[in-house]
């Protein structure tokens, strides 16, 4: 199971068109060995759009919300900074 963050909502995106790097502001949930630990607001995540295309995982959970649609991801190794 592992730990892990599930993010909930996401403000302020950057993103360097000429690397790749990218970093939002985050909040959502901690989790540890499969169970939500406790919520997190105020993080940064951060990563290389190039490095993390050839990781995502897509999840089985589609739900259709007006015109944005798309299911869960998961990727693994962002970098997460904050409380």
């Amino acid at each position: 199971a592992g730990a892990g963050l599930l993010v909930t909502s996401m403000f302020g995106p950057s993103l360097n068109a000429n690397t790749g790097d990218w970093s939002v502001g985050c909040s959502g949930h901690w989790f540890e060995d499969g169970e939500i630990a406790y919520p997190v607001t105020e993080i940064t995540v951060a990563g290389n759009l190039i490095d993390i295309y050839g990781r995502l995982i897509p999840g089985s959970d589609l739900e259709i919300r007006r015109s944005a649609n798309a299911p869960s991801i998961l990727v693994d190794a962002l970098s997460i900074a904050g409380k």
